[in-house]
Parts: structure tokens; C-alpha cells; sequence
């Protein structure tokens, strides 16, 4: 081979070798952008999930309040019926009383 053909040579392979460092930058580029585009997928499903579990525990404590509240009225009607029935029972006893006399 003449020292030309050598010289063409070596600038082809340079150019191939750059050709070839373009080609594997632009495919990290392309990787890290899918990378980060991946992260930022997972944090805003993990920022949904954990909105979505706050939400889950707001609705168990609004159950657990409508109970308490539910298990009070219920507390507060049998005092009134309690109540109610003693009236009934003392007004009874009134009534007898009079009668008896």
C-alpha cells in the first residue's frame, strides 16, 4: 500500500470513529432522558399511591366517627327511653295512689 492509500485509510477509520462516538453519545443521551423520564414516572406514581393512602385513612376515620357518633345517639335514645319508662312508671303510681284513696 502507498503511503495515500494508508493516509485515506486512517482518515476513514477517524471518521468512522467519530462517526461511531457520535452515535454512542446520542444513544446515552437517549438513555439518560428515558432514565429520568422513568424516574420522574415512579415519583409521580408514588406521590399518587401515598395521596390515594391518605385518602383511604380519611375515609377509615370518617367511618370510625359516623360510628362513635351512631353508637352515642343510640346511648342517648336509651337514656331517653329510660327515662320515658320511668315517667310512664311514676305517673302509674300516682294514678294508683289516687285510686286508693
Amino acid at each position: 500500500m502507498d503511503l495515500k492509500a494508508k493516509k485515506q485509510d486512517i482518515k476513514r477509520q477517524a471518521q468512522q470513529a467519530k462517526a461511531a462516538a457520535a452515535e454512542a453519545k446520542r444513544k446515552s443521551a437517549q438513555q439518560a432522558k428515558a432514565a429520568a423520564a422513568e424516574t420522574k414516572r415512579k415519583e409521580r406514581e408514588m406521590k399518587e399511591a401515598q395521596e390515594l393512602e391518605v385518602k383511604l385513612r380519611l375515609i377509615a376515620l370518617e367511618e370510625l366517627n359516623i360510628k362513635k357518633k351512631a353508637e352515642v345517639e343510640k346511648e342517648r335514645l336509651r337514656i331517653l327511653e329510660e327515662k320515658k319508662a320511668k315517667k310512664m312508671a311514676d305517673l302509674e303510681k300516682k294514678e294508683k295512689k289516687k285510686l286508693a284513696r
